[in-house]
This record gives C-alpha cells, structure tokens and sequence, in this order.
C-alpha cells in the first residue's frame, strides 16, 4: 500500500506537487475544478492532510513579522 502524500497525489493526477498544496490549502490561484479532482482523488484515496508543519512554519512567519526579524 502506499504512502498517500502530496507527492503521490500529484503523480498520480500528472500535475505538481505545488499545485496539490495549493489546492489543498484552498489558493484562489487554482480552478475550482482542479479543487474538486484533486479532493476527490485524495477522498477516493484516503488522504489526511496534516496542518502541523504548515502550522509551526505560519507561527515562526508571524513571530518574525513581530520580531521584525527576516526570515
């Protein structure tokens, strides 16, 4: 069985890992179709998006913009 991620699902589709994220993260960029395939493939195969890394880099991102540090 293998590991569903972003990456996976983006070779399965033929599209790029960015366009995964993007659209998992709900991006205006990104058709409301391509949304769809790509939320019912990761339906279809389970997929758990995980917020963690996303949200610890989010958190350092506004400690910096508080700090006034470059990041």
């Amino acid at each position: 069985m293998p590991i569903v991620n972003q990456t996976y699902i983006a070779k399965k589709l033929k599209i790029s890992r960015a366009t995964v994220s993007e659209a998992l993260s709900n991006a205006d960029d990104i058709s409301e179709e391509m949304k769809k395939r790509i939320c019912k493939f990761t339906e279809k195969e389970n997929y758990i998006l995980r917020n963690h890394a996303s949200n610890l880099f989010n958190l350092y991102k506004k400690a910096m913009e508080l700090d006034g540090s470059a990041y």
